[in-house]
């Protein structure tokens, strides 16, 4: 049994796993979970301290403001694309020369972290015209070895970022990777901000078990509570929640637009396309629903 901060396993490029504890949960999500469950709230933070916190991590707030720069970054590299590592790492000196005091200053993050951004960036584009529908480890292996050839500066970036084979074998199969990535800079952000150790302290406390369940059960309630949610059977609101939970909305947009999307379309496809999947194709859904037992 996994004990302790129990992080993700999953290497993202911030240098920060994306979610701790039992549940798997993100910086956000604890502190939206923290404002509106008291119990949970009060084992960690006094009301003014958590308002102090939700302001941080609210609309146009450190996380938002750390999504600015994530999304500035990809547009610079779109912009001056880089076709080598080295060429990468101008782009990102060349962008930090102009940007870096502001930077800092919205969000609390150094120059290495922005560099962290560029890489991220750099792996999204080199690895989503070659991801795959699921596929066994081999046919996995074979599309990241056309994603990133040896001596490539796909290659170059992925040994830069500390991706093991199992992280590649997740990305290559995942259409959406840029969540990840941007979910754990967020994270990081909060870790760093004022009240950021007692965040962690509270994601990780009992294994991320008091706050996990409290954030599952929010989500939960959710899914029952959206339109046309009591109507889904025990099975399509478990694979609606682990969807939301891991995921957010997605492009689904809402908790109503997910569990639409279940109700429309219960059955798998196969093969399952590699974009614009049903809830029920998702592979952290299916992962979950493996272990997943009735009431």
């Amino acid at each position: 049994m996994s004990t302790g901060e129990v992080p993700a396993l999953l290497i993202n490029a911030s240098g920060t796993p994306a979610s701790f504890g039992k549940a798997q949960t993100i910086g956000e999500t604890a502190v939206a979970t923290m404002k509106t469950d008291a119990a949970v709230r009060w084992d960690y933070f006094t009301v003014p301290e958590l308002n102090t916190l939700s302001q941080v991590a609210a609309p146009q707030g450190l996380v938002q403001r750390v999504n600015g720069w994530w999304n500035r970054v990809g547009i610079n590299l779109v912009a001056h694309p880089a076709a080598t590592d080295a060429a990468l790492l101008v782009v990102a000196a060349k962008f930090a020369a102009a940007n870096l005091a502001a930077f800092r200053a919205e969000t609390g993050l150094t120059e290495d972290d922005m560099v962290r951004m560029f890489r991220a960036q750099q792996f999204i584009t080199h690895f989503t015209p070659h991801v795959i529908a699921g596929g066994t480890p081999a046919q996995r292996d074979a599309a990241i070895a056309a994603a990133a050839p040896a001596l490539s500066a796909a290659a170059a970036n992925v040994a830069a970022l500390g991706f093991r084979t199992t992280d590649l074998r997740t990305y290559i199969v995942n259409p959406g990777p840029n969540v990840e990535h941007r979910q754990a800079i967020g994270t990081r952000a909060l870790f760093t901000s004022a009240l950021g150790q007692r965040l962690r302290n509270a994601m990780t406390d009992d294994s991320g078990f008091k706050l996990g369940r409290a954030t599952i059960q929010q989500t939960y309630d959710a899914v029952s509570n959206a339109p046309s949610g009591a109507a889904l059977t025990d099975a399509e609101r478990a694979q609606a929640t682990a969807y939301v939970h891991n995921h957010g909305a997605g492009s689904f947009h809402n908790v109503a637009g997910v569990v639409a999307d279940i109700a429309a379309n219960p059955v798998p496809r196969h093969p399952i396309p590699p974009a614009n999947r049903f809830v029920v194709e998702d592979e952290y859904v299916g992962n979950v629903m493996a272990h997943w037992a009735g009431p």
